[in-house]
């Protein structure tokens, strides 16, 4: 019944956000409820999934593709289905503003294929590297960052131990001092860099930039190097900066994987087919507990009738998604709920 009330409201909401009613409304919640047995994800979360990509400008008639994209990687990276909608939906504005829903789908899947391809073969994770990347878009836009220099830095923060936030803020600081610092000839000088050369290698590669200036501080002395340091990313990140400017081969490796699309498509693949045996396992564990569980309980002889119901409850289970498929299960949810309210009231 909870269910049942749960995705009511999430149908509510999601005719809100799109003004469907109808058969075009009940076609999404049909298709919420095929992905839910696909996915082990609730219809009411993937309904609240579609309400949020509404909100984040997919147009309606495009709410059924995104929903395919965005409820496979949150499986795959291992994340709510919320919290993959808000990453998407970040990442849409911020890498693929502008571009037709087509070529919108194919760079935000481009770039979950790339994450759990670095995810998969160094020291980070998918659902790291999805936050933080969506955390960070911004550089691309307003350092010309790539998105594979974002990832593969994003990877280098979570193998050194900072968090994804604080890595965000930090890399967020630096591209505001990275842009200073290319307009400085003189503290470039001091740190040994040619202020063309440098300028040049900030529109080319902003974060290796960025590290190269945390390598040429350690010339100077302990002092110095703090100083200098805080002078140009601030003294909240200083420190951030020391360790990421150490793990330079560490970066290095992972921006080699993120450009490298060979293999990309095939590491999401087996990341979902992977998660996806995890969910078909709990649900088989969970259904031969019970099974051992009534067999204990109460004996062979019940057990037996229990086996021989199992085709009616079979033929109950279809006949249950046929009218969950065709809105009546859902007109009578809607109808308990207003009952149930009532007598609330009157108590």
């Amino acid at each position: 019944v909870r269910s049942a009330l749960d995705l009511a409201q999430a149908t509510t909401e999601l005719a809100k956000a799109t003004g469907l009613s109808g058969r075009e409304l009940e076609a999404l919640k049909a298709q919420a409820i095929k992905v839910e047995s696909e996915t082990g994800k609730s219809a009411a979360s993937i309904m609240d999934m579609m309400t949020s990509s509404s909100k984040a400008g997919v147009a309606t008639k495009d709410l059924a593709a995104d929903l395919m994209l965005t409820s496979k990687t949150a499986v795959a990276f291992g994340m709510e289905t919320d919290a993959a909608a808000q990453v998407m939906s970040e990442m849409r504005g911020s890498f693929f503003s502008g571009q037709d829903f087509a070529t919108q789908q194919a760079g935000l899947q481009g770039m979950a294929q790339m994450m759990s391809y670095v995810a998969d073969n160094g020291a980070s994770s998918e659902m790291y590297l999805a936050n933080f990347t969506a955390r960070s878009a911004g550089l691309e836009k307003v350092m010309h960052a790539s998105k594979e220099s974002i990832v593969a830095v994003g990877a280098t923060f979570e193998a050194i131990g900072i968090p994804a936030e604080v890595a965000s803020r930090a890399m967020n600081t630096a591209q505001t001092s990275i842009a200073k610092l290319a307009g400085d000839s003189e503290k470039l000088k001091t740190l040994g860099l040619d202020p063309a050369a440098f300028k040049e290698s900030v529109n080319k590669d902003v974060i290796g930039a960025m590290l190269d200036v945390v390598k040429q501080t350690e010339k100077l002395d302990d002092i110095s190097r703090t100083a200098m340091l805080t002078n140009i990313f601030g003294q909240g990140f200083a420190d951030d900066m020391v360790r990421v400017g150490g793990a330079q081969a560490i970066y290095a490796q992972n921006l080699a994987l993120a450009n490298d699309k060979t293999k990309q498509a095939a590491s999401f693949e087996a990341a979902y087919k992977l998660q996806m045996e995890g969910v078909n396992a709990s649900v088989e564990r969970a259904t031969n507990g019970f099974k051992t569980m009534m067999g204990m309980a109460i004996g062979p002889f019940l057990k037996a009738a229990a086996d021989a119901a199992a085709p009616f409850i079979d033929s109950m289970k279809d006949k249950l998604n046929e009218l969950a498929e065709s809105g009546k299960l859902q007109e009578w949810a809607d109808k308990a709920s207003k009952i149930i309210k009532k007598v609330f009231a009157i108590a």
